[in-house]
Formats: C-alpha cells, sequence, structure tokens
C-alpha cells in the first residue's frame, strides 16, 4: 500500500527492513525537495491510519542527498 501511495514521487533510493510488525523505510531525496518529504510522510500517515489498529507500523527516516549516508546494511533496497 506505502508504494503505491508514492509511486508518482518516488525518492532517489528507497530501502526496508522489517522488525516484528514494524516496517522501517529508509530513504534518501534530493537536497532541500520539501514537498517529495511532505508527500512522503503524508503516505507515511496515511498507511498507518489504515494499519496501527491491525498492529503494524510504518517510520521512515528521510535523509538527503548531501548527508551522504549509505543504506544500513540490514535494510533492502528496493531496486527502481
Amino acid at each position: 500500500d506505502y508504494l503505491q501511495e508514492i509511486v508518482d514521487f518516488l525518492p532517489q533510493k528507497i530501502a526496508f527492513d522489517v522488525s516484528g510488525s514494524e516496517v522501517l523505510a529508509w530513504m534518501e531525496i534530493n537536497d532541500n525537495d520539501f514537498e517529495t518529504e511532505k508527500k512522503l510522510l503524508l503516505a507515511e500517515a496515511k498507511v498507518n491510519s489504515i494499519y496501527h489498529s491491525k498492529g503494524f507500523d510504518l517510520n521512515s527516516l528521510i535523509v538527503e542527498v548531501s548527508d551522504q549516508l549509505t543504506i544500513p546494511e540490514q535494510y533492502s533496497q528496493l531496486k527502481m
């Protein structure tokens, strides 16, 4: 459901990890792309509004290209 929500504004990189009932999303966006950041956070909120009551949560970490951070090794990168 989350990927369906963000398909029109996919970040530069996206990776996921599952920890129990929590889905962790790591995303890299262009510097100062506040519009995409806002859309990603709204998509997260929408998905959580559906699945939180079922015991599942999505938590995202959004970084910018200039942060020069690598995807944590426990995450699996989604190839786009």
